[in-house]
C-alpha cells in the first residue's frame, strides 16, 4: 500500500525470493495507478475490492499518514470484508497487525 519513496526503497531490501511474492502496489494518487514500481514489473494499482483478494499480506508504505489511511482506507476493506488479512505497517518501525487467526 503506497507506490511512492518509500515503497521504492523497500524493494532495495528485500531478497530476490520475497521480491517476488509482491503481486502488486495500491496507490491512491491517480497520477500513479498503470505505472510501474522503479526498476520492477510491480504494476501501481487503485486500491479496490476486485484488487486485494487473494492477497496473503499487506505492507503499508505510506509514512505521512499511516495513521491516517489505517483507520480510513485500511479498516474500511476490513468491515467490508473486502480485504481479511494481516497488514504490516512500516512508518514506525516495523509492526504486524494480525487480522486472521
Amino acid at each position: 500500500m503506497g507506490g511512492g519513496v518509500q515503497a521504492n526503497s523497500l524493494l532495495n531490501f528485500l531478497e530476490f525470493s520475497n521480491l517476488k511474492k509482491i503481486k502488486r502496489a495500491f496507490e491512491i494518487n491517480e497520477a500513479k495507478p498503470g505505472k510501474y514500481m522503479i526498476n520492477s514489473d510491480i504494476k501501481i494499482e487503485f486500491p479496490k475490492k476486485e484488487n486485494l483478494s487473494n492477497l496473503d499480506l499487506l505492507i503499508m508504505c505510506i509514512p505521512s499518514h499511516e495513521s491516517f489511511a489505517f483507520e480510513n482506507e485500511i479498516m474500511n476493506f476490513y468491515k467490508s470484508k473486502d480485504y481479511q488479512n494481516d497488514i504490516v505497517k512500516t512508518a514506525n518501525g516495523v509492526s504486524l497487525v494480525k487480522f486472521k487467526g
